[in-house]
């Protein structure tokens, strides 16, 4: 019998690992809820197994068959921490949030996810990241390091989604560049004006 569960949780892990979706529904359909979100291999929920392997799609099957988006890492880690820790992290975190992911949840070392995508995620994919954490409620005012990072560094595409998304420039330090806050200071009065138009 328990050859039999050992070569169960083997079939399953392998399903998850090489996304193979059509394997990996029948095989949930024998795990119940608590199963789905124990450790099932080397400490890892099949949720984590998921995110390492890079799978968002066998994550959104494992999700909608009972596993918990709120459900911690082996080391601890939301899953949401550990999704912006890969390097296909956007759907990974998508799925999650999608799935009731709390979007306020800090690591263990205490950042935020909006840190955490300032950290993780490279310079083109930093706005599509911040933009998703937005839709699911994160506040992007409430980390104004980031509009301060994106003016030092003269970061036209972010300083121009920040501020289209509503950011309002905090206190500023004197390193920043002047060409970065007169930048930064025309669109917000665009922005202003977009907004001022589709009040009346």
């Amino acid at each position: 019998m328990f050859e039999f569960l050992k070569g169960r949780e083997q079939k399953l892990i392998e399903s998850i690992e090489n996304g193979e979706l059509d394997t990996l529904g029948p095989l949930l359909n024998k795990f119940d809820e608590q199963s789905l979100n124990s450790p099932v291999h080397q400490g890892q929920t099949v949720m984590e197994l998921a995110i390492h392997a890079s799978q968002p799609h066998a994550l959104a099957l494992i999700l909608s068959k009972g596993g918990l988006a709120e459900t911690r890492s082996s080391t601890g880690e939301p899953l949401t921490a550990l999704a912006l820790a890969q390097t296909n992290s956007l759907p990974l975190l998508s799925v999650l949030l999608a799935a009731g992911a709390d979007v306020h949840q800090p690591d263990m070392q205490g950042r935020g996810l909006l840190q955490l995508c300032v950290d993780n995620c490279a310079s083109n994919q930093l706005p599509l990241h911040l933009s998703r954490l937005q839709q699911h409620g994160a506040d992007l005012n409430s980390y104004p390091a980031l509009l301060v990072s994106a003016l030092q560094q003269f970061d036209q595409p972010l300083i121009q989604f920040l501020i289209k998304s509503g950011c309002a420039l905090p206190e500023l330090p004197a390193s920043i560049p002047a060409e970065s806050i007169t930048y930064a200071n025309r669109l917000i009065a665009d922005y202003q004006i977009q907004q001022q138009f589709l009040q009346r």
